[in-house]
């Protein structure tokens, strides 16, 4: 009965442990599902933007990269600039 108590208890701490590690992916999927593209239209700055104020940074410089056919790099800064003119106080 202890083997199977321990059995129990690492078979539950194991499925919780990965929602919590998944609880991150399942935000930024269900961000997917919103975008423009899910939509049916194209994507655009404003987009972007709002992906910004949501806190879908990562979201927003793939849309933007998507966009202006930029490298990834050029993407973050452009978004991180973007970001900073959203919130004046943000620093990056």
């Amino acid at each position: 009965q202890s083997n199977m108590t321990y059995i129990l208890s690492t078979i539950i701490l194991a499925v919780c442990l990965a929602l919590l590690m998944n609880t991150k992916w399942l935000a930024h999927f269900s961000s997917k599902l919103k975008s423009p593209k899910s939509e049916g239209r194209k994507p655009t700055l404003f987009d972007v933007r709002q992906f910004i104020i949501e806190g879908d940074v990562e979201i927003a410089i793939e849309l933007y990269r998507e966009i202006f056919k930029v490298s990834y790099e050029d993407s973050k800064t452009a978004v991180s600039e973007l970001a900073k003119s959203i919130h004046p106080n943000l620093d990056n």
